[in-house]
Formats: structure tokens, sequence, C-alpha cells
């Protein structure tokens, strides 16, 4: 029984692991990922190709950073003598939050001090769009946001793929999801460049993205956050998540941005109520909330399992 649950019990030493060490980021290998994907982008994203030669050129940058990585980390693994160590090592690797979990709860405190200059500049690097004329509530709502999109795609997708496919699975998710984040299809150099990435990174977090979001409506109200859901207009994870947090929470997120000095519009979901600084703590709550209803029902699957495979 305890072999059997050994990756469970692995993913729960890991996940105290990174609520108590926060790895700086200049240190963290994701950083380097970072780095070499806009290095690659600014040498083979071209903006006189065609729409379709930059797509490719996307597609191919993605695969040619990630396919050699996984096998190189593959065969190591496969000829360690403790893979379940260097499971439990890719899986910490990859699911690395606390910056901002820390930079979103830095910002909050802050806001409530009413300084939010120094509000603005702690989100601003875990954020694409422009903030240096946000509002408070523009910068709680921002808080909110970012909390809940980082933490389904950054976090709970990571685990999600843990409990599907091991560390080495876990890994390859975040490095797409690195990826999707450095040619963000938002930034016009990026549009076409990172298009077949943004759209592997959509079929990977479909299915995590939306457990989460049943999981916040479970967590604390399932009338008005399905409330919230019906009535978007664009279905997708991301409206999804956003809409889930805004109906159970009642404050409104989503409406018009800025990237680049350009204003894009997005739908307003929730009521009209905006989001302040408490919104931001009560967000980072809901999130706790939900993780501890999946891994419960992980829990439950696991043990199901055992007992199913005990009887045949």
């Amino acid at each position: 029984m305890l072999a059997y649950l050994s990756p469970l019990m692995v993913l729960l030493v890991v996940i105290l692991l990174e609520r108590l060490w926060v790895w700086p980021l200049k240190y963290h290998p994701l950083s380097l990922i970072r780095m070499i994907a806009a290095q690659m982008s600014a040498k083979v994203n071209k903006a006189k190709s065609s729409a379709s030669q930059q797509r490719i050129s996307g597609g191919l940058a993605m695969v040619m950073l990630l396919v050699p990585a996984l096998i190189i980390i593959w065969l190591f693994i496969e000829l360690a003598e403790y893979p379940l160590f260097f499971n439990g090592l890719l899986l910490f690797i990859a699911l690395e939050f606390s910056n901002v979990r820390r930079a979103v709860n830095k910002s909050a405190i802050a806001l409530s001090r009413n300084k939010k200059a120094l509000a603005r500049n702690m989100i601003d690097a875990h954020c694409l769009r422009d903030t240096e004329l946000l509002s408070p509530i523009g910068i709680a709502k921002t808080c909110c946001e970012v909390l809940t999109l980082r933490f389904a795609y950054q976090y709970w997708g990571v685990i999600f793929w843990y409990l599907i496919a091991g560390g080495l699975s876990a890994l390859a998710y975040r490095l797409v999801i690195e990826m999707a984040y450095a040619w963000n299809t938002k930034l016009p150099q990026y549009s076409q460049f990172g298009h077949i990435t943004q759209q592997f990174k959509k079929l990977l977090c479909w299915l995590p993205v939306h457990l989460l979001g049943i999981a916040i409506l479970l967590a604390h109200n399932i009338k008005n956050g399905w409330r919230a859901i019906a009535l978007r207009s664009q279905k997708n994870s991301h409206t999804f998540i956003l809409a889930a947090v805004a109906g159970t929470m009642q404050f409104q997120l989503g409406g018009p941005v800025m990237y680049s000095g350009k204003k894009v519009r997005y739908q307003k979901l929730g009521p009209a109520r905006y989001a302040d600084a408490e919104s931001i703590r009560q967000t980072s709550l809901l999130m706790d909330k939900a993780l501890i209803i999946l891994l419960v029902l992980t829990l439950l699957i696991y043990a199901g399992l055992f007992a199913l495979r005990k009887t045949l």
C-alpha cells in the first residue's frame, strides 16, 4: 500500500517544501529556459516572414527546446538508482509558484496601506499587462487574476500532469507553459510565432483548469459561481476559471486591459462589486481550499484503485 501511494506522498512533501522554501528566480532552472526561449525567438522569429512561416518557426522552436531536454532527463532517470527521488526533484522544479504568491501578498499589503506605486511594482513582473496607470481597483483585480491564472496553469496544472504520468510529464508541461509565456501571442511580435505553442498549451491545460474551476465552486458557492460561468460570452479555460472565482467570491474580474499601450476589451465576469485588497486574500484562500478538495479526491481515487486491484 505504501509503495502504491508513494507518488502521492512525494507530491505532498514537495507541496510542503515549495510553500516553506522560496527558490530565488535568478537561480531557478526555469529561468534558464525563459532566457533560452527569448534568445531563440530573437534569432528565428523574423518579422518579414509570412504568418505561416512564423508559425512553423515557432512550432519548431518549441520542439527543439522541449524534446532534447526531455530525452536527456528521461535517460538519466532510467539509469538512476532512486527514480522516485528524481521524480520528486523534477516536480519541485516544475512546481515553482512561491514567487508569484509572495508578490501578490506583498501587493495586497501595500494596497491596504495605500501604497499604490509599491503595489503596482510588486505585481508588474508577474503579468504581461501595463501596470503603470492601474487604479487601486485595477491593482486588486490584476492581483486576483494573476493569482488565479498562475495557480491554475503553473501550480495545479503541474500537479495534475505529475499525477497522470510522473515528474517528467510535470516538467514537460511546465516547459510548454513557460514557452507560451515567453512567446505570448498578446504581444504583436509573437502573434504568429507563439501560435502553435499557445494552442498546445490550451490543449494541455483544458482538463486541469476545468477540474480546478469545479473544485472552486465546491469550495465556496456553487450557485453563484455557475451563474457567472454560464453568462460568459467567450467559452474557454481562461474565462471559465476567472468566472468561477468572480462568481463564487462575488466581485468583478475581467474587463479592459492594456498591453504595450494598447487597450484590449474582455468581458466583465461576475457581479458589479469591485475587488479590493481583501479580495486578494480571499482569492488566495479560495485557491488553497480548492487544492485541498482536489487532493482529497485524488487520495480517494488512489484508494479506490488500490482496493480494485486487490479484488482482481
